[in-house]
């Protein structure tokens, strides 16, 4: 296609969309940082140690970075938007649910569920 009939975005509008989702992905950052500053009320509620806030911390960091191969492929199916709206409900609801875990058993499943979002 010649560079003539090429449909370039109007001088002075912007594309909403690059507004929202650096937005929305920092908005799952800022949630996935909010757990480093609870490790230390967890040590003390459930009496962690150190190897096992460790090992939360591989629990929920393996759970953000391993499926991001299969949800390139659903974002492809069904698009970004409901990928990226579904995303944030989850991690939301999630790192919401993270201080009302009773048990560290809860706990972890909470934190691998959390970042799937």
């Amino acid at each position: 296609m010649p560079s003539s009939e090429i449909d370039w975005p109007q001088q002075g509008r912007i594309n909403l969309a690059l507004i929202l989702y650096p937005l929305a992905h920092l908005a799952v950052e800022l949630y996935a940082s909010m757990v480093s500053i609870l490790w230390p009320l967890f040590m003390t509620r459930f009496g962690l140690t150190y190897g096992a806030i460790g090992l939360l911390t591989m629990i929920f960091r393996g759970s953000m970075t391993l499926p991001q191969l299969g949800f390139a492929a659903v974002g492809d199916r069904h698009g970004p938007r409901l990928l990226g709206i579904a995303g944030l409900v989850v991690m939301a609801v999630g790192m919401s649910l993270v201080g009302l875990a009773p048990s560290v058993a809860i706990l972890a499943v909470v934190l691998a569920l959390a970042p799937l979002g």
